[in-house]
């Protein structure tokens, strides 16, 4: 399990790259334009900061799974 100051440094890490960024970054990725390590080099985090924008859902969808649905409460 992760210490509270190590998710906080994970969550401004990611935060550190703006959402339109990580929309390019997926994309390039994806078309193999570039390596996980070249993009961090790019954008100034570490490696793992790009692969957690890499393999998580994308925003919209990820809203949509957080939301507690209304309509099933008794």
């Amino acid at each position: 399990m992760r210490s509270r100051q190590t998710q906080g440094q994970t969550a401004r890490q990611t935060a550190q790259v703006a959402r339109v960024a990580q929309r390019s970054i997926r994309r390039r990725y994806a078309a193999g334009e570039v390596s996980l390590a070249d993009l961090a080099e790019e954008y100034s985090v570490g490696r793992s900061t790009i692969h957690r924008v890499i393999h998580r859902a994308p925003a919209a969808n990820a809203a949509e799974h957080t939301a507690p649905d209304q309509h099933s409460l008794p």
